[in-house]
């Protein structure tokens, strides 16, 4: 059972140690998750350990999230190491790059994304990038966050000289 403020979301232990190496140490190590059969968490929203939860029964999960949903549930795989979830979200997140959320993408995926998901954004930036400079969030991420355009500026130029 994980438990979130005072919601209770039912759940298998043996599905959540396949799943999450994490869980299954907290199982292995005798902690009090292993012994009173509940997981307390504090720092998910209920709805998104639900969709983590149903894809660990499923394998799957709904392709009409918006992106800021993949990006909890991506979260959520990161901190528990759910490796095929990390991978989906990675994935559906890469076909849900616009302007107006590519640097929230960029920002998460240097958090607890991959480099399926830093390819899918670069490669969005640099076939968009005479739009993308002109933003103002360009500017104001560019202050904020240099290093995560490093790449951006780099593929640029192998994309002007045909190196891409």
């Amino acid at each position: 059972m994980i438990v979130i403020d005072e919601k209770e979301i039912p759940v298998h232990k043996i599905i959540l140690a396949a799943y999450s190496p994490v869980f299954l140490a907290m199982f292995k190590a005798g902690m009090t998750e292993s012994t009173n059969k509940r997981i307390v968490v504090a720092d998910i929203e209920v709805d998104i350990m639900e969709k983590v939860v149903e894809f660990m029964y499923t394998g799957t999960i709904n392709p009409v999230f918006e992106y800021d949903v993949l990006l909890s549930i991506l979260k959520v795989a990161d901190k528990y190491e759910i490796k095929d979830l990390k991978g989906l979200c990675e994935e559906k997140l890469s076909e849900k790059i616009t302007i107006e959320n590519v640097f929230e993408i960029l920002e998460k995926n240097s958090l607890y994304g991959g480099p399926l998901l830093t390819k899918s954004v670069l490669y969005f930036m640099v076939k968009n990038k005479s739009s993308i400079i002109e933003l103002e969030d360009f500017k104001d991420f560019y202050r904020r966050k240099p290093e995560l355009l490093s790449d951006f500026f780099i593929y640029s130029i192998a994309a002007d000289k045909g190196n891409l």
